[in-house]
């Protein structure tokens, strides 16, 4: 954990030991990504796809209609193309069972659980 990558993170994390599950949880819930569908990309799905040309798109799809998400988010930058990123998650609903799956990108799962404590 001393790696020089790691830089960055120090001022907004803490590193310690993995601790036991505690056995008072409430439930067990999936965590995973959302992605927000902006405008641009909406439009230039839609032009590389044939819907639509670059003029009806502009009308058809403009930057006011785009929806905010009220999730929380961490905002990330791309080490290879400098571009900032924003990685929304959302919380599925508690289980009463904790369920196995694959776990994703950033240690995220739509389908296997956590346990929530």
């Amino acid at each position: 954990m001393t790696q020089p990558w790691l830089k960055g993170l120090r001022d907004y994390t803490s590193v310690n030991n993995i601790s036991p599950v505690p056995d008072n949880i409430q439930g067990y819930h999936t965590t995973f990504r959302v992605q927000q569908k902006s405008p641009p990309n909406i439009r230039r799905r839609a032009i590389f796809k044939g819907w639509l040309i670059e003029d009806e798109a502009l009308h058809k799809i403009p930057d006011f209609k785009q929806k905010r998400l009220s999730l929380p988010f961490i905002q990330i930058k791309s080490q290879s193309t400098n571009q900032e990123i924003r990685l929304f998650f959302q919380r599925g609903e508690q289980q009463d069972k904790p369920t196995t799956g694959h776990f994703f990108s950033y240690g995220l799962s739509i389908e296997a659980t956590v346990p929530w404590f």
